[in-house]
């Protein structure tokens, strides 16, 4: 035979793994092959055989590309290939297959034409083993399951069999876990089982661990002869290899998570008060992707003492386990502002522990990770570059150092503080009614002592901004006619000044203002709006009340009420998305009927309300000097010889003559003329001179050396930038003549 006896060894071989030992629908597992004939099994083996037996190369005449001759030329290449490393003589006499034989000269080699399950030819046992993590373990230690896939081969058919499996470290000297499995073998006598190993031995993770397997059977022994009187198992196969890779678990290196936080305030919010929301942005990593976790935020005061709200978020790990989150949370133990806090956050699971093992059983949460430093800057709020609310203010903060809109340079005096004497910063134009005139020698509301700060003055029994709840929105208004306008009567405009506190930046609110009589307290006179954005937390708003047509008779007082709204916010400063214009938020009012900021006219000073002066020294007008045109001995003149016999109509000196919008006349009939006049001069603005029509006292012959001399009527007038030491307000009817 050619190649000798390892001819005869590779034909053994093909007779031990070719049919007919190894049956059909073996073979078509083996192989992968389907709808494999017994023509093809027998051709495919004889070509094996005659490939060693004659020294035949068959494998270039499977050339056609049906189903028959591909599976004839995967027998065929299987029988031939490196699978086939030779078998020895079998020494058995009852197993015919492998015996070589000469007969008439032909060397050979019997093959039992029987299947093995009809011969009763035996299979050597064998089993082989994959080992794997079970689904939600990553690594080797204690709660882990390994779940082992055992292949095996050559068993009896029907019969049952033991798996028992053991988990060794690496190194062979530990045993970790252990599992165990009953199976019956299939029909084939081969087949696979798994085993699930529960680490037992390993408190901190291992490494690497190797999946070790012990096969047993009470029925059979390893020749597959039945034992029925077996007391103990009997060993049948085992697969204990601590280099085999397809035996080992190598666990994932134990996740580290961690988490970072950035807290700031949330659309709305300013200060943390209650109310306010502060949003806190957590940063993770490490975490186990697909897993959830559940975010517990507090926010404390910045001493670590008070807790101020809660907030908590539930979310999924990012497929690569690091990602962001946000967790709102609501103050609510902070009735007024406090300067400073910090965001704590706890992240909690309880599908997995913090080392990413999965916790199916976990009665409570597993800590995860923590973030809780009273120091860091990102977990509070507000930001040093925002500045620190105060408690009295609303929310308006300057960075560290920065000078507020209101202070001034040491020792320099305020914008509203004045010397003794000086006119405030609030005067008007000479001639123009203010709104915050006093009697002579009575302080104002806005002048202080020299050099003592003047801070906002109200009216005795009006709260001051300090008295208001921290953080609680309030107006305050000031009214006054608008140019053109003097008395309340149909068409007249009033300009009604709110000064405002508490409110949020760029939030939009509305101002809704009415005129009531001040008479009976209800009746309006006229309405006016304004819708306005604050850029910032307190300023100033003007709303204009035109007084309605029907009030055709001039009304004597009347007093502007003010109510402020938003649809945008509420009085807490949080948002209201849903609310209509026509249920808008009521935010703050300023309605006081004996408010005389409220109220116009203003009172008049010098007299009664009606304006009766009874011919007092205050009828001198001493003033006159600084008109062009009339000299200081008209004033001398007047002071002795004349003396007003009328009633003062608002301090401005009306006396029994008839008028047509004079202010001042004498006994003489004016058309508009303005207090004492000499015939031929020109008459102040908007008046006309007497042209000998009035009977009003004049000056003629006067003596210039006792009187003084007058001015010349074509004289330049100027504006009147001061007025005579110890005034403070200009004299009724003083700014008549200067208009």
């Amino acid at each position: 035979m050619p190649g000798g006896q390892e001819a005869f060894r590779k034909i053994n071989w093909i007779a031990h793994h070719g049919y007919p030992y190894i049956g059909i629908k073996d073979l078509e597992s083996k192989l992968s092959l389907n709808r494999v004939d017994q023509d093809q099994a027998i051709i495919g083996t004889q070509l094996a055989i005659w490939h060693f037996s004659d020294g035949i190369d068959f494998s270039g005449t499977f050339d056609k590309n049906s189903k028959r001759v591909q599976n004839i030329k995967a027998i065929y290449t299987y029988l031939t290939g490196e699978s086939n490393v030779g078998q020895d003589e079998v020494k058995d006499s009852s197993n015919l297959t492998g015996k070589f034989v000469s007969h008439s000269g032909q060397d050979q080699v019997i093959i039992d034409t029987n299947s093995p399950s009809d011969s009763g030819h035996k299979k050597t046992p064998s089993i082989k083993t994959e080992a794997k993590f079970a689904e939600g373990s990553v690594r080797v230690v204690n709660g882990a399951v390994v779940t082992d896939t055992v292949t095996y081969e050559g068993l009896v058919p029907g019969k049952k069999y033991h798996l028992d499996a053991t988990l060794m470290s690496k190194d062979g000297e530990t045993e970790l876990g252990t599992g165990e499995a009953e199976f019956t073998a299939a029909e084939s006598g081969s087949g696979s089982t798994t085993v699930d190993i529960t680490v037992k031995n390993a408190e901190k993770p291992v490494d690497a661990a190797v999946a070790f397997e012990e096969l047993t059977s009470v029925e059979v022994n390893a020749d597959g002869d039945e034992t029925p009187d077996a007391e103990t198992p009997n060993k049948i196969a085992e697969h204990k290899n601590l280099e085999d890779q397809a035996q080992t678990v190598t666990s994932k290196k134990a996740l580290t998570p961690s988490i970072k936080t950035e807290a700031k305030f949330a659309e709305g919010s300013v200060r943390v008060v209650n109310g306010a929301v502060v949003t806190d942005t957590v940063t993770y990593e490490g975490l186990v992707p697909g897993k959830k976790y559940h975010l517990d935020a507090t926010l404390m005061s910045k001493d670590g003492e008070t807790e101020l709200g809660t907030g908590e978020a539930e979310f999924t790990a990012a497929e690569s386990g690091s990602g962001s989150t946000t967790v709102d949370i609501t103050v609510k133990n902070a009735e007024k502002p406090v300067d400073a806090a910090v965001a704590f956050e706890e992240l909690t699971s309880v599908e997995v522990n913090a080392d990413g093992d999965e916790t199916p059983d976990a009665e409570t949460p597993n800590k995860i990770a923590e973030h809780k430093d009273l120091k860091d800057e990102d977990q509070t709020v507000p930001k040093k570059d925002e500045g620190t609310p105060t408690t009295e203010l609303t929310g308006e903060t300057t960075k560290p150092g920065e000078p507020t809109g209101e202070t001034t340079k040491p020792g320099e005096p305020t914008g509203e503080t004045t010397k003794p004497g000086e006119p405030t910063g609030e005067t008007t134009k000479p001639g123009e009614p203010t709104g915050e005139t006093t009697k002579p020698g009575e302080p104002t509301g806005e002048t202080t002592k020299p050099g003592e700060p003047t801070g906002e003055t109200t009216k005795p029994g009006e709260p001051t901004p300090g008295e208001h709840k921290p953080g609680e929105p309030w107006i305050t208004t000031n009214a006054d006619f608008a140019n053109g306008s003097h008395v309340v009567v149909a068409g007249a405009k009033i300009v009604d000044e709110v000064t405002y506190e508490g409110l949020v930046p760029g939030k939009e609110y509305t101002l809704k203002a009415e005129l009531i009589n001040k008479e009976d307290g209800k009746s309006v006179l006229g309405t006016g709006e304004a819708t306005f954005t604050p850029e910032k937390s307190k300023g100033m708003e003007p709303v204009t009340i035109t007084v309605n047509d029907d009030v055709t008779e001039p009304v004597e007082a009347a007093v502007a009420f003010e109510e402020l709204t938003s649809t945008e916010v509420n009085d807490k400063g949080e948002e209201t998305p849903g609310t209509t214009p026509e249920k808008p938020n009521h935010i703050a009012e300023h309605k006081d009927i004996n408010d005389k900021d409220q109220t116009v006219p203003k009172d008049t000073p010098g007299g009664s309300s009606n304006g009766s002066s009874n011919g007092s020294s205050k009828d001198n007008k001493w003033w006159l000097i600084l008109i062009p045109g009339i000299g200081l001995g008209k004033i001398i003149k007047d002071h002795f010889d004349h003396k007003d016999h009328g009633n003062h109509n608002g301090g401005h000196g009306d006396n029994t003559s008839s008028h047509n919008g004079g202010h001042g006349d004498n006994t003489g009939n004016h058309n508009g003329g303005n207090g004492h006049e000499v015939k031929g001069q020109d008459a102040p603005k908007d008046g006309n001179s007497d042209n000998g029509h009035g009977h009003g006292n004049d000056v003629q012959g006067q003596q210039p050396e006792e009187t003084g001399n007058a001015l010349p009527s074509n004289a330049d007038r100027v504006e009147i930038k001061s007025v005579p030491s110890g005034a403070t307000e200009l004299e009724p009817g003083m700014q008549d003549y200067i208009k």
